[in-house]
C-alpha cells in the first residue's frame, strides 16, 4: 500500500532582488505536488534545489508541469531530476520583457510515485555561498541564499482542476520517451490513444476510469504490438463523455 509522508521542507529560493518577504505553500492532489509562491515583487529568477527521499528508497519523480502557473510563460525554466539521487532541482530565468509576476499562484506542479515515504528537505546547495547567472546581454547577475520555510498541507478540499486540459507532450519532438499529461475536472472514464498520420490507431495508453486530478501517461514510441515505430508526427487523442480534443507530437530517432 503506498504511504506518503508529507511533511516541513527547506527549501532555498534564488531571487534577483535585493530583499523580499515571501511564502512558499505545497499542496497535494493524488501524485501531484503544487508549489504555490506568494512573492511581493516581480522576478528575475529562481530556483528551488530540494531532495525528496533518502538513497535506496522507493519513491520517483515521475513528470512535471508548467502549464498554468507563473512559469508558464517563461523560454527559459527546467526541472532536473535525478532519481538515483533523489533531487530535483526547478529553475527559471527571465529573458528581455520576459518577468515572474508578483501575488500568489502555482509555480511549478511534481508527481511522485512509489511505495515509501516522500519527505522533502533542502539539498547541498544551500551550503553554497552563491550563485552566477549570466543574462541574455552576457551581464553576470549575482544572487543571495535565502532559507524559506515551507509548510506542507494536505487539502481537505484539493487544488482540483475545474476544467478538462489535454496538456503539450514533453518532451517534444522526442526519443523515444515522452509524457503525456491530462487533468479530469471530475471522475470519467478516459480512454487516451496514438495515432498515426494515416489516422490509424498505434496504440492505446489508457482505457479506465480516472480520478478527477491530474494525470500523466507514458508512450515509450512503441505500437501495440512493442515494435518501434517510425520516426514521424504522431497524434493523441483523449476522449472522455464530455470532452475530446487531439494534440501532435513529433517522434525523431
Amino acid at each position: 500500500m503506498k504511504r506518503t509522508l508529507f511533511s516541513g521542507i527547506l527549501l532555498i529560493l534564488i531571487l534577483y532582488v535585493s530583499a523580499w518577504s515571501n511564502q512558499i505553500n505545497l499542496t497535494r492532489s493524488g501524485d501531484w505536488i503544487t508549489f504555490k509562491l506568494d512573492n511581493q515583487k516581480d522576478l528575475g529568477a529562481i530556483a528551488l534545489p530540494l531532495k525528496f527521499a533518502d538513497f535506496g528508497d522507493d519513491v520517483f519523480c515521475d513528470s512535471f508541469s508548467f502549464v498554468d502557473t507563473k512559469l508558464s510563460s517563461l523560454t527559459l525554466k527546467e526541472v532536473i531530476v535525478d532519481n538515483n539521487q533523489k533531487t530535483v532541482m526547478v529553475f527559471a530565468i527571465v529573458l528581455d520583457e520576459e518577468y515572474i509576476p508578483s501575488g500568489e499562484g502555482a509555480l511549478v506542479r511534481l508527481k511522485f510515485s512509489g511505495e515509501d515515504s516522500l519527505e522533502f528537505e533542502s539539498t547541498t546547495i544551500h551550503h553554497q555561498e552563491g550563485i552566477s547567472i549570466v543574462d541574455s546581454d552576457a551581464e553576470e547577475l549575482e544572487f543571495d541564499f535565502d532559507p524559506v520555510y515551507v509548510s506542507v498541507e494536505e487539502e481537505k478540499n484539493p487544488d482540483l482542476p475545474t476544467r478538462f486540459i489535454l496538456f503539450q507532450n514533453h518532451p517534444n519532438p522526442f526519443n523515444p520517451y515522452t509524457d503525456i499529461q491530462y487533468a479530469l475536472p471530475e471522475n470519467y472514464h478516459v480512454n487516451l490513444s496514438v495515432y498515426n498520420i494515416l489516422g490509424q490507431k498505434v496504440k492505446t495508453l489508457v482505457d479506465t476510469k480516472k480520478q478527477a486530478g491530474f494525470h500523466s501517461v507514458l508512450w515509450d514510441g512503441k505500437d501495440h504490438r512493442g515494435e518501434d515505430v517510425a520516426t514521424g508526427i504522431y497524434f493523441y487523442k483523449i476522449k472522455t463523455e464530455e470532452f475530446s480534443q487531439t494534440k501532435k507530437m513529433l517522434l525523431l530517432r
